[in-house]
């Protein structure tokens, strides 16, 4: 859904890049799939959170990328002006992703990927009685992972780097 989401969101706009305040809104709006309230911002009532990260990168040539990161967060609240997030600056780097490397210069790929992260989880909030989530701990952290799932996509020309506005 997210990876629709971006593709799609500005379409209507003169100005097809996106801006820190568009993957914000997409990010509140990818969680109605699960949450159809505000459960996934604090006091947490399911237990579990939602993170976005967004890894951009384009191809100058073989040796040289530029890359972005970005992340939302719904663990602070209520939806959608506290979503907490960070606008990364373009960076430039001679190594990156496999799954991010195109096969020509200008190629632009970006990995979204959707973290549910657990706080006071209890299984049986979200309807688990016999399934046992399984849990990955995030590299670096003491943070768990519930669910966590990612996708490549190259993106529509235009709509990358975010604008931090």
């Amino acid at each position: 859904m997210l990876a629709s989401m971006v593709q799609h969101i500005s379409n209507s706009r003169v100005s097809k890049q996106l801006k820190a305040t568009d993957i914000v809104e997409m990010a509140y709006a990818c969680c109605f799939n699960l949450f159809h309230t505000d459960t996934q911002f604090k006091p947490w009532p399911f237990g579990v959170y939602v993170v976005t990260d967004w890894s951009y990168v384009k191809r100058i040539n073989n040796s040289n990328y530029q890359s972005q990161f970005c992340w939302t967060s719904t663990y602070l609240g209520p939806p959608p002006n506290t979503i907490d997030r960070s606008i990364g600056s373009v960076k430039a780097s001679s190594s990156v992703d496999s799954d991010l490397m195109g096969s020509k210069d200008g190629d632009e790929r970006l990995k979204l990927t959707v973290h549910y992260r657990m706080i006071d989880f209890d299984k049986s909030k979200l309807g688990f009685f016999f399934l046992n989530p399984k849990f990955t701990r995030i590299y670096g952290t003491t943070l768990d992972d519930i669910f966590s799932s990612n996708i490549v996509i190259t993106p529509k020309p235009g709509l990358f780097p975010i604008k931090n506005e």
